[in-house]
């Protein structure tokens, strides 16, 4: 190794692969196919035919800008980092905190005028809880994505403190999205009594568990009677825990676990809704300002992974012509592939036979289309960019040198 990619290896390459390991390591569910999937194609655009430190950084630049794009809010990492070390998740839960006498207050009001009668007249463990988890879930709180302001980070997980401060519109219910709601309802649940509560985490949700007190949630026979208070049903949790243990369910193994987080289509699913339903780019637009769309989109990523690749090398200016045919080229490749996917998200969302195929299958095809436009996108770039840009300027070089010295030889 040359003394010049010793320095680039020690100071730049080895932090970059010490802070995406990390990153990938606490935040785990990016081990999805699809999140797999990019980095690949990724990596594969990115190293070529020679000079592999530099190559290795560049794909490991290219990553870390992602997570600066998905993880913006750069005084958070530290808190929630922890918060995602062992014992941190546990210490999220606080029953003993002091917004819940109010907050109790106002539940026992909020039942008796629905329900006619004092909350306290209940004997049924299940409806009782779900009668708090309805409470805290369409009354205290409403659903918003943790991306947008003021967290800016993907999957933020919350203090109980952070929740009863996140009345952001100042609509009078507190702002946040699953892992929110269930950090508050499990602390509430255990303020009011209740023993055996838990809170699940399953394929991009936290939703809340509770054992009758006479059981033993360790044991099979013990977890299978447990209340899963979420709306669509029970579901295999990855791990459950409580505020001083954690484990995995009984009968479920690490590794069916990880294979279920790596097969996920959730995030697929989820960009495709986030942008087309949530009324960021909707489906009636016409087709030809699609086609606009998807265009600045390639050109955008284009543009981005060229720059990265290459650092914005000097031979830009030399070869303008031969770096604007290869920014058509790879746009045009990224581009189809991004008309593609939209194509998917119209089929899966609106169209009915679509909608009753497997969606693990159709998704999974979307991730491949997406694999091979990011990947044939960087190759565009290398080859068109990088190689041909340098033989280029190397046979300038040796045209204008062989003219001053006809013995000299580039090597």
């Amino acid at each position: 190794m040359e003394p010049k990619n010793k320095k680039l290896f020690v100071f730049i390459t080895i932090p970059l692969l010490i802070f995406v390991s990390m990153v990938v390591g606490f935040y785990y569910l990016m081990l999805t196919g699809w999140s797999i999937l990019i980095i690949g194609a990724l990596c594969i655009g990115t190293f070529g035919r020679d000079n592999g430190v530099k190559r290795l950084t560049r794909a490991l630049t290219i990553i870390t800008i992602f997570l600066f794009v998905f993880y913006p809010n750069i005084p958070k990492w530290s808190s929630q980092f922890a918060r995602r070390l062992p014992g941190g998740r546990n210490s999220l839960i606080e029953p003993d905190h002091p917004n819940f006498p109010e907050l109790n207050d106002t539940f026992r009001e909020w039942h008796l005028d629905r329900y006619g009668y004092a909350f306290d007249l209940l004997d049924d463990l299940e409806t009782e809880v779900k009668r708090v988890d309805y409470f805290i879930r369409w009354n205290v709180t409403e659903y918003e994505y943790d991306m947008f302001s003021p967290y800016l980070m993907v999957d933020h997980l919350p203090t109980v403190s952070e929740i009863f401060a996140s009345d952001f519109d100042g609509d009078g219910r507190l702002e946040d999205d699953c892992d929110g709601q269930t950090i508050l309802t499990a602390s509430f649940l255990l303020f009011l009594g209740y023993e055996q509560v838990f809170i699940s985490e399953i394929d991009f949700h936290w939703h809340t568990i509770v054992f009758p007190s006479h059981v033993d949630p360790l044991t099979p026979e013990g977890y299978d009677d447990a209340i899963f208070l979420y709306y669509w049903g029970s579901f295999a949790s990855f791990y459950i825990f409580n505020q001083t243990d954690t484990f995995i369910p009984p009968g479920r193994s690490l590794g069916q676990s990880l294979w279920d987080i790596i097969k996920s289509d959730y995030i697929f699913d989820k960009v495709g809704y986030i942008v087309l339903y949530d009324g960021y780019i909707p489906f009636e637009v016409h087709w030809s300002l699609w086609i606009v769309i998807i265009l600045a989109v390639g050109l955008i990523l284009s543009l981005l992974f060229s720059g990265l690749l290459t650092m914005f090398h000097k031979h830009w200016v030399q070869n303008w012509k031969q770096i604007v045919k290869t920014f058509i080229l790879a746009t045009i490749t990224l581009a189809g592939c991004l008309g593609l996917l939209v194509l998917f998200y119209h089929l899966e969302y609106n169209v009915e036979y679509f909608k009753n195929l497997d969606t693990f299958e159709f998704d999974w095809i979307g991730n491949i289309v997406l694999f091979i436009g990011i990947g044939l996108n960087m190759r565009v770039l290398d080859h068109g960019i990088i190689y041909k840009g340098r033989k280029i300027i190397l046979d300038q070089q040796h045209i204008k040198i062989g003219k001053n010295n006809k013995e000299h030889v580039i090597p």
